[in-house]
């Protein structure tokens, strides 16, 4: 995928692995 930004992907990023860590 490509992002407007490397601060948008971080973004990206770090919702995912609250989703994983709550998952958990």
């Amino acid at each position: 995928m490509l992002y407007r930004n490397e601060r948008e992907a971080i973004a990206v990023q770090q919702k995912i692995a609250i989703l994983f860590n709550t998952t958990e």
